[in-house]
């Protein structure tokens, strides 16, 4: 299996407050991850290969395989970890400690028959270091296996009423701040 960067008009809403969502159990608010188990009959099909398990970062990726909690963002491609990840906005990212509100990475899993999926939300993040006060929100959708309509497919949307701009698609990141935005296979 492929990935393409196709631009699409999507509207950010919170998973905040939806039932199932929860607040996902970092150890601390600064480069820290958690695997994260699927539900029993939800597979999400990452470049071919079915997928039972998702590992979570708060530097605003998530990848399969080896937990990671790398923070300088980085190209998609290289070797460098992680690897077999999605990159929705990955860059030194924390939850801000000591703040009011903190950050969160929140999870919610839809497991209506046909319209599976898993959305990711990393909420009221802000750019290392701690002193930093802006904070954005964004989101990663991965669309199980088992979807009618959009089975393996992964979803970024962004919250664009605050934080940094946000590329219509891949080839144009250069222009835009040093984040890492993309889907990556195992290491070659």
């Amino acid at each position: 299996g492929t990935y393409r960067c196709d631009p699409v008009p999507n509207a950010f809403s919170s998973i905040s407050g939806l039932p199932g969502t929860v607040a996902l159990p970092f150890t601390n608010t600064d480069d820290s991850a958690v695997a994260l188990p699927f539900p029993a009959g939800f597979t999400f099909s990452f470049y071919g290969t079915p997928r039972t398990t998702i590992n979570v970062c708060t530097n605003g990726f998530a990848n399969f395989g080896t937990l990671a909690t790398t923070f300088p963002n980085r190209h998609v491609g290289d070797n460098a970890t992680p690897n077999e990840a999605i990159f929705p906005w990955n860059d030194d990212l924390h939850l801000g400690p000591g703040t009011t509100p903190p950050g969160s990475v929140l999870r919610n899993f839809d497991i209506t028959a046909g319209a599976e999926k898993l959305t990711l939300e990393w909420s009221g993040v802000r750019n290392f270091p701690s002193t930093s006060t802006a904070t954005f929100s964004f989101q990663a959708i991965l669309y199980a296996s088992t979807h009618t309509l959009l089975p393996n497919v992964i979803e970024y949307r962004y919250n664009r009423a605050s934080g940094p701009g946000v590329p219509p698609c891949l080839s144009t990141l250069l222009a835009t701040p040093s984040a890492t935005v993309g889907v990556e296979p195992a290491a070659p």
